[in-house]
């Protein structure tokens, strides 16, 4: 769609998370005034755009971006259902749930909160019998053929990677007692998430959390349907962050409801027992100012830090990753371009090695968008580059190859080992500023004969 929107250029990557954004903050609006009146609609939309987790999330394409505006609209879907068994909700129900789940594995989370909620609202009980929710369920999971298919012809390797997000902090040969890392893993993920949604936001998310489930059986359905979705998942988190490392846009999905929730609160739709009308009085205004104080940093701080001479900063700039492909990409069409380094570039394929960024951003930044490949120095799959097929296996035997390095000048003996011979090209040398440099090292490696494994993963 990306591609589409912007013909191949940075135009659609910019657009796409902007639109995805727009429509999740519209649906956000239309799920608090659901629930809460125009009025609490309009406190929700302001906490969700005061959050600056949402500027990231629309400054970047990144799976969350989709995932959250699938998430929001499955929440609106799901409680129009349970307000009018229509079933034309089941459908819209079904059709965003479907998307959800090729976009990210957290969408499955969805079906077991609202069968859950169902649970515990006397209300809404009756409609765990409703064979119609049973089949939106069932059918959501049919969008999951593909990518099914898919792993089952490639050794199941997301379920592999998805695993390792439960094994706690056992990965590391000397890795310190639990105990010693609770304070690390606990204060990192609660700092993110206070800097997600703005501190005062944040606390208040939390404090609300607690009393709502501390006064459970006092709460509404409405409140219920939000504390579900939101606050339980929240503070499952929060519990799993004590045993191990947390992820800070995991919880992206849940901060929705969490927000509503707030929303409603500030919109004066209901009162939660110790959070009276006097904190609504007293916190409302520096939670929105200083929220939209930190949401518009993101937007302003890379100009700002371009024009003091600091772009690059690496605590202060967050599109530090994103600088200074593009002068890679022209510096090496230069010398892809240049007969007496590169005699035939048609008949050249190009390799990176290092970070998987360097071979996507390439790929997208070089002038016809060729092929990159990367190579991987141990024999492991580290990113999708190891999935997809190599130079051997696209036919580039007898080829040669362009092959650029950040950092050293040396090539491994066992990556040269697949080439008759080896030569270096030149340096590449990106200067963004006094914070940031990046140096590169061109190879030109001729008569490809095979790719080489990488080394061995070491076991203990």
């Amino acid at each position: 769609v990306a591609d589409w929107i912007g013909n191949g250029t940075l135009f659609g990557i910019r657009l796409l998370p902007v639109i995805f954004g727009s429509i999740s903050f519209w649906l956000v609006y239309r799920l608090g005034s659901s629930l809460f009146g125009e009025r609490g609609g309009f406190f929700a939309l302001l906490f969700a755009l005061a959050a600056p987790a949402t500027t990231i999330l629309n400054l970047f394409l990144t799976i969350d971006a989709p995932l959250v505006m699938f998430w929001t609209a499955a929440l609106l879907s799901f409680w129009h259902w349970t307000e009018t068994r229509s079933a034309r909700w089941l459908i819209v129900l079904c059709v965003v749930l479907g998307l959800g789940h090729l976009t990210k594995q957290m969408m499955l989370v969805f079906p077991v909160l609202a069968v859950l909620f169902l649970a515990v609202a006397p209300e809404k009980r009756t409609l765990l019998r409703a064979p119609g929710l049973w089949i939106t369920f069932a059918a959501s999971l049919l969008f999951l053929t593909p990518p099914l298919v898919w792993n089952a012809q490639n050794d199941w390797i997301t379920f592999q990677h998805t695993s390792h997000h439960f094994e706690g902090n056992t990965g590391a040969v000397e890795a310190p007692p639990l105990w010693q890392q609770l304070p690390e893993n606990f204060g990192t993920f609660l700092g993110t998430q206070l800097g997600m949604l703005s501190p005062i936001t944040g606390a208040l998310v939390l404090i609300a959390a607690i009393l709502a489930f501390w006064k459970f059986k006092t709460l509404d359905t409405r409140q219920r349907f939000l504390a579900i979705f939101g606050f339980l998942p929240i503070l499952f988190m929060t519990a799993m962050s004590l045993r191990q490392v947390m992820q800070p846009n995991w919880p992206a999905v849940f901060h929705i409801s969490a927000l509503v929730f707030i929303g409603g609160w500030f919109g004066n739709a209901f009162e939660l027992g110790k959070m009276r009308d006097s904190w609504r009085r007293k916190w409302c205004k520096p939670a929105l100012i200083l929220g939209f104080s930190m949401a518009i940093l993101p937007i302003l701080l890379p100009p700002i830090m371009k024009a003091a001479g600091q772009a690059g900063h690496r605590m202060l700039d967050p599109a530090r990753r994103t600088l200074g492909f593009q002068e890679l990409a022209s510096e090496l069409e230069k010398i892809r371009r240049d007969p007496s380094k590169i005699p035939n570039p048609e008949e050249t394929f190009i390799v990176a090695i290092g970070h998987r960024d360097i071979a996507s951003e390439l790929a997208f930044h070089l002038p016809d968008q060729p092929r990159v490949y990367r190579w991987e120095p141990v024999d492991q799959i580290a990113s999708q580059y190891e999935m997809w097929p190599n130079p051997e296996e696209d036919g580039w035997k007898g080829k040669d190859a362009l092959v650029i390095r950040e950092g050293s000048v040396n090539l491994r003996k066992r990556f040269q080992a697949g080439f008759e011979s080896a030569e270096v090209l030149g340096e590449i040398l990106i200067r963004i500023s006094p914070q940031l440099e990046r140096q590169y090292h061109v190879f030109r490696l001729k008569n490809f004969d095979h790719w080489p494994a990488g080394k061995p993963v070491e076991t203990k």
